[in-house]
């Protein structure tokens, strides 16, 4: 598999045990940003072993397209279960600033599928290009906020 096709991103999120309050009702309360970091890196770690088991399409580009399809969709489902969990308080705008990057490699994924499937050579190089320079902005920014195994 290329490179850029094993380097991953990560973005965090925290699952947070709901408590029950006197009255009945659930309450959540926000993470702290060591909570945060210590379960993002945990569900990073989980979105990592799923792009490793990926199989290597060697030089099928059949097999090459679908294997980008299965990265992007690791990646894509990784992001959407991180976004439906809360956020330390102060910290969304660093976190939300790390999911647009993670964006931006799900959209490169999807061109470069459809760019191996049509088969065109000149948008493929520049597709991987891109996708591994959108890789690194993401990967710097998860490890400057502390997930490191998201970031690596």
């Amino acid at each position: 598999m290329p490179r850029t096709m094993r380097r991953t991103v990560g973005t965090g999120a925290l699952v947070v045990d709901l408590a029950a309050c006197s009255g009945g009702s659930a309450k959540t309360a926000p993470p702290t940003k060591a909570q945060y970091i210590q379960q993002a890196n945990a569900i990073c770690k989980e979105m990592n072993d799923a792009l490793d088991a990926i199989a290597d399409p060697g030089s099928d580009p059949g097999k090459y397209a679908d294997a980008i399809d299965e990265v992007h969709d690791v990646i894509y489902e990784t992001a959407t279960k991180l976004r439906d969990v809360p956020m330390p308080t102060g910290e969304e705008d660093a976190l939300l600033a790390i999911y647009s990057k993670v964006d931006i490699i799900t959209r490169d994924l999807a061109n470069l599928g459809a760019a191996v499937r049509a088969a065109d050579v000149e948008k493929i190089n520049r597709i991987e290009a891109t996708l591994g320079a959108d890789q690194d902005a993401a990967n710097d920014a998860s490890n400057a906020y502390g997930l490191t195994v998201c970031g690596s």
